[in-house]
């Protein structure tokens, strides 16, 4: 333990003097005894205001004056003031958004006589109040007190809210979302009017949805009482008493548990979830947690373009994973995924699934988490091994389904499968983007291949294999699921770190491809990534980009001379007319 009063002697003299001149000076702090309890500093003091003697201490924290003191009541249960934390910590004039370590304790407890004498609590005076020099945010408000129960508030709710006709009883569906520490989330689905059409929140995940026989039922009532009186809602007699109504005479007799919805003259949702209208304490209300999200109004306006493209991953693994949803938050929407692998708890440490996944099919487990990304999701998965003991069949209709993606991603490391995507990529005209981890967490590879900007994937990846044989010297050998060894036999494994950082280079990449950007952020079509110093790499984040573009024209020299061919396509204009004329008379 840093005890700083021992280490900073001089500190500590400022602090006696600034504290004595200020008991010397004033009539309302009456003394400052000084103590030291289990190596603690503290102050005990009075403050005198309009009659009442208030007895306070300050505790000086083990890392003064970096942190400020705290002031409170001797006894800290005792309530003083309304800015009062629940600890008992008095809320002054300085905290920890505007401490500097040059205040002294003298000025806070001038801080405190402030707030004391103008509150005036206990004291024979006026009262007045204290304005708050801060607010606080929506995770403090709901880390105090029984918040528990919340009612997600999107703008598409708050806006059809507006629309409701007053004393019109309507009803809603919601679904009862259960998360960490025993807190509730409610979701409202659907709202049913007896003058309207039916509402539904479009802007809810499909993954947040419920099924509607799973779903909890609710009333709504548009009332002219103000908010303030809303709140105080404690009991059913409360509510019926607000509203007039009943609720016997809305619901049936097996319905026991129910939500109401009072929505106030601004439009202001206030829920509370009965759980037996019979008993009249069983009413408990639900913070709304207000959101002006609208459809993708956070994501960047260079990539709008990305809702309208469909892509294709084959391979769900570690990089394929992370790839796949930063696509899905980035504003893709339509997915044709391939992967025939379990989720298994040793791919935990570097996938985005985890141990809730364990036995399910890859493709399955990221299908669910697309779906609670964003709504309008529409995604294909299929558990097909491209390169396996399949259906000739199968395997045809994946690649054709692949064909009609906007691009192709092969995120499997796998030179077979590598083959049939490039094939793809090649006869369909798509482009195709590949990532490589190397072993060991060293770097790794990104590359791309665009029809007409960039050679065939094919020669692009000879292109590569080309520059590694140059550089055979790799420092370790390869074992596997991205590990290696040294020449002394030390294992060292790539981690969720290595990973992440090849996928997001892999990502950015695959937006600048199926975008189409022009001119395009990446002018190579190959870029190796390093992580530490090993291998081609001088040091971490040494960027290496290989330019293939001499490739393109070795292909273009190379092109066949259309008239050696005449007798083939003679024969391939005989099959068309003979197919025609087969159609004509069928």
């Amino acid at each position: 333990m840093n005890i700083w009063f021992l280490h900073d002697i001089a500190r500590f003299r400022h602090e006696r003097d600034t504290l004595q001149r200020l008991v010397d000076g004033s009539t309302w702090l009456l003394n400052a005894d000084w103590k030291i309890e289990n190596k603690t500093l503290i102050v005990e003091f009075i403050i005198r205001c309009q009659g009442y003697d208030y007895h306070l201490k300050m505790i000086y924290p083990e890392m003064f004056p970096f942190i400020q003191p705290i002031v409170q009541p001797i006894n800290a249960l005792e309530r003083l003031s309304n800015h009062q934390y629940s600890s008992g910590t008095l809320c002054l004039e300085w905290g920890p958004d505007n401490w500097h370590p040059d205040i002294t304790g003298a000025q806070l407890i001038e801080s405190a006589y402030r707030l004391l004498n103008t509150e005036n609590p206990r004291g024979e005076g006026d009262r007045s109040l204290v304005a708050s020099r801060h607010y606080l945010s929506l995770g403090q408000e709901l880390r105090h007190g029984n918040n528990s129960l919340r009612l997600y508030c999107s703008s598409e709710l708050l806006k059809y809210l507006e629309s409701i006709k007053p004393d019109n009883i309507g009803q809603f569906y919601f679904k009862v979302q259960n998360q960490s520490n025993s807190v509730y989330t409610l979701f409202i689905q659907e709202i049913k009017l007896n003058y309207s059409d039916d509402w539904i929140d479009d802007s809810l995940p499909q993954g947040i949805r419920g099924i509607k026989d799973n779903l909890t039922m609710g009333y709504l009532l548009k009332v002219d009482a103000q908010s303030a009186e809303i709140e105080n809602i404690k009991t059913v007699d409360d509510i019926e008493n607000l509203i007039s109504v009943k609720l016997s005479d809305l619901i049936s007799d097996n319905v026991k548990s129910f939500g109401f919805l009072i929505i106030d003259p601004a439009s202001q949702p206030h829920f509370y979830i009965i759980f037996d209208y019979r008993e009249k304490n069983s009413v408990i209300p639900a913070y709304p947690i207000i959101s002006e999200l609208t459809s993708n109004n956070r994501i960047p306006e260079n990539l709008e373009g990305l809702s309208q493209k469909k892509v294709g991953i084959v391979g769900l693994g570690s990089v394929g994973s992370k790839i796949c949803v930063s696509f899905a938050r980035m504003g893709v929407r339509e997915f044709y995924l391939v992967d025939e692998d379990i989720f298994l708890p040793e791919n935990v440490c570097r996938h985005e699934l985890d141990w809730t996944n364990v036995g399910e099919h890859k493709v399955d487990a990221i299908k669910e988490i697309l779906l609670s990304i964003a709504p309008n999701m529409n995604i294909d998965t299929v558990k097909y091994h491209l390169t396996g003991q399949e259906s000739n069949s199968s395997i045809s209709t994946a690649m054709n389904a692949l064909g009609k993606c906007d691009l192709i991603i092969d995120a499997t490391a796998d030179p077979n499968v590598f083959n049939l995507l490039a094939a793809v990529s090649k006869n369909f005209s798509r482009p195709l983007l590949w990532a490589q981890v190397y072993p060991g967490g060293t770097g790794g590879m990104i590359a791309r291949s665009r029809p007409g900007k960039d050679p065939d994937a094919f020669t692009v990846r000879a292109a590569y294999i080309g520059f590694c044989s140059q550089y055979p010297n790799y420092e370790m050998t390869e074992i596997i699921n991205y590990e290696a060894s040294d020449h002394d036999g030390k294992v060292f494994s790539a981690s969720d770190a290595d990973v992440s950082i090849i996928a997001g280079h892999a990502a950015h990449l695959a937006v600048d491809t199926i975008l189409d950007y022009e001119p395009s952020n990446f002018p190579f079509s190959i870029y190796l990534i390093g992580l530490k110093k090993a291998w081609i790499f001088e040091e971490p984040f040494d960027i290496r980009p290989l330019d293939v573009t001499k490739f393109i024209n070795e292909k273009k020299s190379d092109q066949p001379n259309v008239s050696e061919y005449q007798n083939e396509i003679q024969f391939i204009q005989q099959l068309l007319t003979r197919m025609s004329d087969d159609n004509s008379t069928s």
